[in-house]
């Protein structure tokens, strides 16, 4: 089964802050769930998978997650596909604004998308978050692999040992960086693709966040 969905609701172009509700975190431990909810931008939106306006954020259901859309995120393979189709990456600088004395996380990401590929075809999504001038949360990689023609969904978890929050006393910032890569089939007639994009706002990344108070 394979089904492309229709629409999205762009918010945010390359170095331009767009401002949209967030949502209050979940604490670790203890009743202090933090601040009343602060407001996230996208700073800044690089790379081959995310051409200008074609991504945007908003709020999950239960307001304690953010999400990014991407309206243009597809690598592809076979058939008329260009060698430059094959890998397409996409970084997103995310910044959160809202009351001081609270340092945030990203303890775990949700990620949908679609994928039709052929006998032999792989599909790889490479994921990676963590917060900007700090260590990375650790890179992931998943393998799909042909015949498959589905939607299909990742969730990464870390640890609350391993968790890499932001620095206390500066803004909040999150980098994002997904990546989507395919190989075609013995059979390089029929094209094979893999994406993360959307037409409605139904696939998505969610990424949750837990905080903590500085001291």
């Amino acid at each position: 089964m394979h089904e492309r969905i229709a629409g999205v609701v762009v918010a945010a172009a390359a170095l331009t802050a767009t401002a949209v509700s967030a949502a209050p975190v979940a604490a670790e431990t203890g009743p202090d769930r933090g601040p009343d909810p602060p407001i996230v931008w996208i700073d800044e939106v690089s790379g081959s998978g995310c051409p200008k306006d074609t991504v945007g954020a908003n709020l999950s259901p239960d307001r304690d997650a953010f999400s990014l859309v991407y309206a243009d995120f597809k690598a592809q393979a076979g058939g008329s596909s260009q060698p430059a189709d094959n890998r397409k990456n996409c970084k997103v600088l995310m910044r959160m604004g809202g009351p001081q004395g609270y340092s945030y996380a990203i303890r775990r990401a949700d990620h949908r998308g679609t994928a039709l590929l052929e006998k032999g075809a792989t599909g790889r999504v490479t994921a990676d978050f963590g917060t900007e001038n700090q260590p990375s949360s650790g890179k992931e990689e998943h393998t799909f692999r042909g015949p498959f023609d589905d939607n299909w969904q990742i969730t990464l978890t870390r640890p609350a040992d391993q968790l890499v929050f932001t620095p206390c006393g500066a803004t909040p910032r999150f980098l994002i960086n997904n990546e989507l890569r395919v190989a075609p089939g013995p059979d390089r007639t029929k094209p094979s693709f893999i994406s993360m994009d959307t037409f409605d706002g139904s696939i998505k990344s969610t990424y949750h966040l837990t905080q903590k108070r500085c001291p």
